[in-house]
């Protein structure tokens, strides 16, 4: 239905009229008493001038003017039905390792041309903002860690902001530059730290990494204990190989990887581990965490609506520019002649 949102503006809408016929209409007749009535009726018959008519003229474009103006001000406003609003309820924490190892270029994929390798670090931006896409209506954040952890996007629901940041990532960011290491407690806890501050929704932590804790502060258990009574789920992904085929060298590094921690972290949080051998296992890790279907919470009822009042704006507008082009024509014409 149509509303007005300031209604009380119509009480203006005589007050043109008011003024005109108190004022102005009583002033002439005083000024005309003093006039003898056949020099008057000669003025106004003079050089073809009209007083009345040419009031008349006027009266016909202030009216409308002022009658949208005034509607424009009441703000017309279509009103719909009553709908339930429901906001985004999971909380959703991205945390990756950019430590050296995940320069490795032991990843890649089989096309025509034979095996295409690629570094781990850029698998991993490659499968993460493809889940990114399909996470419309989570609120997502990121956290990198290295030697350090740091938060590098907050929590956000402009996701390609956080596509974004997960692009410009680069190995040894987290590092310093005479040392390295890898701080899964502190990114765990600086991820739970800020998931924390969030009154609604489900509060999710997505940790990948290819390494073992080397310099956390907090050790990863101990944070992971914390995370669970705070209400926080930790889906842990460890990405390496038990066995690889790399340059045409065949490497062992399972030994990289702290299989067992990753495990207590994700069943003391009631989360899941993943192991990815390769890339199309991340890419299915990345699918299956995907099907997390998230809750809806914080509904709230709100009636939509749309504004109306430019356009009575612009009929105003229009009508007087209007009147100024006929002034100016009938100026021109009037000195051409």
């Amino acid at each position: 239905m149509i509303t007005f949102h300031f209604i009380h503006a119509w009480i203006i809408l005589p007050l043109p009229f008011i003024w005109w016929y108190f004022i102005l209409s009583r002033k002439n007749e005083k000024n005309e008493q003093y006039i003898p009535a056949v020099f008057i009726s000669k003025y106004r018959g003079s050089a073809g001038l009209n007083q009345d008519a040419d009031r008349s003229i006027n009266w016909w474009w202030f009216c409308p003017v002022w009658f949208f103006l005034i509607v424009a001000l009441a703000q017309p406003r279509y009103v719909g039905p009553v709908q339930m609003i429901k906001q985004p309820a999971r909380n959703l924490m991205l945390v990756m390792d950019i430590s050296g190892s995940m320069g490795t270029t032991d990843m890649g994929y089989r096309s025509l041309d034979g095996y295409v390798p690629k570094k781990r670090i850029d698998v991993s931006k490659d499968v993460i903002t493809s889940f990114i896409d399909k996470r419309k209506g989570d609120r997502l954040g990121l956290v990198v860690f290295g030697l350090n952890a740091y938060l590098y996007t907050p929590l956000t629901l402009d996701l390609e902001v956080v596509k974004n940041f997960v692009n410009d990532v680069e190995i040894g960011l987290a590092d310093d530059d005479r040392e390295a290491g890898t701080a899964i407690g502190d990114a765990i806890a600086l991820a739970s730290y800020h998931l924390q501050n969030e009154t609604s929704g489900q509060a999710v932590i997505i940790l990948l990494t290819d390494g073992v804790d080397t310099s956390s502060e907090l050790h990863p258990s101990t944070v992971a204990e914390i995370a669970s009574q705070i209400g926080i789920k930790i889906y842990t992904v460890a990405l390496g190989f038990d066995e690889i085929q790399a340059n045409s060298l065949t490497q062992n590094n399972s030994n990289q990887l702290d299989s067992e921690l990753l495990k207590q972290i994700a069943f003391v949080t009631n989360g899941r581990f993943y192991r990815a051998e390769s890339f199309n296992d991340l890419i299915n890790v990345y699918n299956d965490l995907n099907k997390l279907e998230p809750i809806e919470t914080d509904s709230y009822f709100a009636r939509p609506h749309k504004d109306y009042y430019h356009y009575f704006l612009m009929i105003a507008l229009f009508i007087i520019l209007l009147r100024l082009y006929l002034l100016i024509f009938k100026y021109r014409s009037y000195k051409n002649t």
